[in-house]
């Protein structure tokens, strides 16, 4: 017990560093982490949590829990990226978590219970995400939760704790709901599914159907706070509201009606050997040995829902029509949770081999290792931000620390290594956001409003130009057609490629093709019609948001 705490405690402290540190430093990029931010700022301005809103319009492309507890943090630490991205974080550092009691739950050693956590929040996907300002790790966390309790429920004893358990596999349904949607069901419904079946036919040799029950019934406590949230939607934005959330949102997220995001079948295996690197190769490794052993009847029972899990959600994202990188993340813990096990608990199916492979350089790789790493370290040193250099100096200190001191070496390793992941978005992947930042156009505009100038985004315009707007300027902007003359004290926001301007190779100003005009320099870059302008008949939205 002394030890599960231990291992519990160092995979706690490596998540808080890897997911809390710095995370300032990485500018929101333009895309998809403006358009989120921006509802979230909006969000937190108005005091609307039923309706998440881009720049005064409706956006019910995602239900409203992310924003919300988005906006809680904006409120409490202040209209800053850090609060943007902290959900995320959150959700990850919870997610590493869980990992570890879902390992143990599957009998795994303490070692790779922790082993998992750390492949976990270390695979390129999952480290990334976690550290920005998108819903999707949030999907993934609650997602996890439903897993673990719900193998909690089956395996609770008496009635008390599977009263609890119950409850959090429903709290787990309605969270996955009320982040992305009826996806937030797919993913554990399929998963556990699967895994019922198959334990039933390989197994039990019969179907239990009090378990199949038990995960179909966890849907109507989840339905209290949806139904709740759907009602206030329903008075806020009538049918149209609902049917946007549930049919064109919800069940047009697999059938591909929303049009977007349509990819081949292959298209995640073309894209896996970027996203879970570096343990692709282990999980591959730890699939193949789990198969050999199911096929061969020698696989434990407790590690068939993990593989189960791992694969069925896999196949499913495949066959349906949308795709995106991110739908992977749900089903990364599973992976984590089986490459750990091959890794640490199986260890003497592929040890023997690789130490009579590389037994001539067994005593020089600890040296190289740390060597390579030490030159990583001071690289970051110099790439890293301001008092940011500390990060990998301190990793740096930790590994000396862990190769020459002997007492402590475990702890000093794990932080070392924390610090050493971090140091990849401090001192690598912030100076790539900062290209990708839209701060730099609003701080322009900041200053125009203060020279007497008044900001209009020219439509049609990108999700994450609204957003960005709301964020950095704290307010909506009013939009205008972007045909329509510039007037003398006007600044408007306009994105677009070469097709905007007339045919001139124009270097963008701003970050994402994003351009400040005005009327010193709009009669030369906006391209002129032959007609006459329209003006724009939408009802301008007010340049303050207020709280209802």
């Amino acid at each position: 017990m002394n030890m599960q705490r231990n291992h519990i405690f160092l995979l706690a402290v490596f998540a808080a560093v890897v997911m809390f540190g710095g995370l300032n430093f990485r500018e929101l990029a333009s895309g998809d982490e403006t358009r989120v931010a921006g509802i979230i700022a909006e969000m937190a301005l108005s005091g609307d949590l039923v309706t998440p809103k881009l720049n005064g319009a409706d956006f019910l492309e995602y239900p409203p829990l992310y924003y919300q507890l988005g906006s809680v943090c904006m409120r409490l630490f202040g209209f800053t990226d850090a609060a943007a991205k902290l959900p995320s974080a959150l959700c990850a550092f919870g997610a590493a978590l869980l990992v570890f009691a879902l390992a143990r739950r599957a009998k795994l050693s303490a070692a790779a219970a922790l082993t998992a956590g750390i492949m976990l929040l270390t695979g390129a996907q999952f480290f990334n995400n976690g550290r920005k300002c998108m819903v999707d790790m949030m999907l993934a966390f609650f997602v996890l939760l439903a897993i673990y309790a719900f193998h909690s429920l089956l395996a609770a004893a008496d009635r008390r704790r599977q009263v609890w358990c119950f409850l959090l596999y429903a709290a787990g349904l309605a969270g996955g709901f009320m982040t992305k949607g009826l996806v937030g069901w797919a993913f554990p419904w399929f998963g556990l599914g699967t895994w019922l079946i198959a334990d039933d036919l390989l197994f039990a040799k019969r179907f239990n159907f009090k378990r199949y029950l038990l995960l179909g019934l966890g849907v109507i406590p989840a339905l209290v706070p949806i139904l709740c949230w759907l009602y206030r939607l329903y008075l806020a934005g009538g049918r149209e509201a609902l049917a946007t959330v549930l049919i064109e949102n919800g069940i047009g997220r697999f059938t591909g009606a929303q049009g977007d995001h349509v990819e081949a079948v292959w298209y995640y295996l073309v894209k896996l050997p970027a996203l879970f690197q570096p343990w692709l190769l282990v999980f591959v490794a730890a699939l193949v040995h789990a198969l050999r052993m199911l096929r061969k009847k020698q696989l434990p029972r407790e590690m068939l829902p993990l593989l189960c899990e791992a694969v069925a959600p896999f196949v499913l994202l495949s066959c349906a029509a949308s795709k995106r990188q991110v739908y992977l993340l749900p089903i990364y813990s599973a992976w984590a949770v089986l490459a750990a096990w091959f890794l640490i608990d199986r260890r003497e199916a592929w040890l023997p081999v690789l130490e009579r492979r590389i037994s001539p350089l067994r005593k020089y790789l600890p040296r190289v290792a740390a060597a390579a790493t030490g030159v990583a370290l001071a690289v970051f040193i110099v790439l890293a931000p301001g008092w940011g250099k500390a990060i990998p100096a301190a990793a740096l200190g930790l590994l000396a620390a862990a190769v020459f001191v002997r007492p402590g070496l475990v702890p000093a390793a794990v932080l070392a290594g924390a610090l050493f992941v971090l140091c990849f978005d401090v001192g690598g992947l912030a100076l790539r956001n900062r290209k990708k930042s839209l701060r730099p156009l609003f701080d322009e505009c900041r200053r125009c409003e203060e020279a007497g100038y008044f900001i209009r985004i020219g439509v049609p315009t990108s999700e994450r130009t609204q957003g960005a707007a709301v964020f950095y300027l704290r307010k909506r902007i009013p939009e205008v057609d972007i045909k329509t003359p510039i007037a003398p004290r006007e600044k408007r926001i306009v994105r677009s490629g070469k097709k905007l301007f007339n045919g001139r190779a124009e270097r963008a100003k701003f970050a994402d093709h994003h351009y400040l005009l005005g009327a010193d320099n709009a009669p030369h870059l906006l391209k002129r019609s032959a007609r006459t302008p329209k003006t724009d008949r939408r009802r301008p939205h007010p340049s303050a948001i207020r709280p209802n």
